[in-house]
């Protein structure tokens, strides 16, 4: 019931955004209009990377047991979510500077030429799960010719509101819940296609997650999810507290959720992080 009045309640929210109905001071500080130059984004960019780069080299002095039992915990959903909320101001032009749009573009290049996407040729409706600024769901729709009606859940606001502003920008229909991925509020069989880039590394439990995501989808439907290489430094993973995702149990945890013909596509395309960092696993439900 609580999960269900905040869902409410941020509808109401992103009605008043588009109605123009929000205090000035408001609609300035979530309208995500602030924008600066590629150049002094990398410069702040590499500069935040350094500083995570000397923490951890700072930490391997200290008791590595220690670090490896507390910063591998998973973070609590309201953890998440402030995270998140904290970042979400500049997470989308990040995005766009490491060439993560660029990836997405062209792995749903891939997936449409090999007809993994064939259930899309009409249009459909996706639920993007952990749906961030909309990226991923911003490369499929511009990838598919057909109209596609967008639904996201994630935990935090900001997030959320920053991609309803982006989809909206870019004329897709969405509707977006602020709800957790491990309790998707929708009735079997009800999505031709499911997606998700880098949200199973926040899950304690991800067969759980993915048993969900193919619960949601519709028989024949694609999954498409985009996670963490093994190999990836602890420095670019330990702010976030990810953890590297294995690929042979990934690949088991998707079939036994019910998914066939699982593939692992690794992005061959944007900048040389999600490169070495991503590779996205495909399956279709049964």
């Amino acid at each position: 019931m609580k999960s269900e009045k905040a869902s409410l309640d941020f509808d109401r929210f992103l009605a008043r955004q588009r109605d123009g109905e929000l205090p000035r001071e408001v609609r300035a500080r979530s309208s995500g209009l602030r924008r600066f130059s590629k150049a002094s984004a990398l410069v702040w960019e590499l500069g935040r990377l350094c500083i995570s780069f000397s923490k951890w080299c700072r930490s391997l002095v200290r008791d590595r047991t220690r670090r490896n039992s507390v910063e591998r915990v998973p973070p609590t959903g309201t953890e998440l979510a402030a995270m998140y909320d904290a970042a979400a101001e500049h997470w989308h032009d990040r995005l766009d500077l490491l060439g993560y749009p660029q990836a997405y573009e062209d792995l749903f290049d891939r997936l449409l030429a090999d007809r993994t996407l064939r259930s899309l040729w009409k249009g459909g409706r996706i639920l993007d799960c952990g749906i961030g600024t909309a990226a991923f769901s911003l490369a499929l729709a511009g990838t598919v010719a057909a109209p596609l009606r967008i639904e996201g859940v994630d935990l935090s606001p900001s997030m959320l509101l920053r991609a309803c502003l982006n989809l909206d920008r870019a004329g897709i229909e969405n509707r977006l819940h602020l709800r957790d991925v491990k309790d998707l509020p929708f009735e079997d069989d009800t999505f031709d296609a499911v997606i998700g880039a880098h949200v199973l590394e926040h899950l304690d439990d991800s067969l759980a997650g993915l048993s969900g995501m193919a619960r949601v989808l519709k028989p024949g439907g694609p999954l498409v999810i985009a996670a963490t290489r093994r190999g990836i430094p602890d420095a670019l993973l330990l702010r976030w507290r990810h953890k590297h995702i294995d690929r042979d149990r990934l690949v088991r945890e998707m079939e036994e959720a019910g998914l066939i013909g699982v593939r692992a596509y690794p992005l061959l395309a944007g900048g040389p992080l999600p490169r070495r960092a991503s590779v996205a696993y495909v399956g279709s439900k049964r």
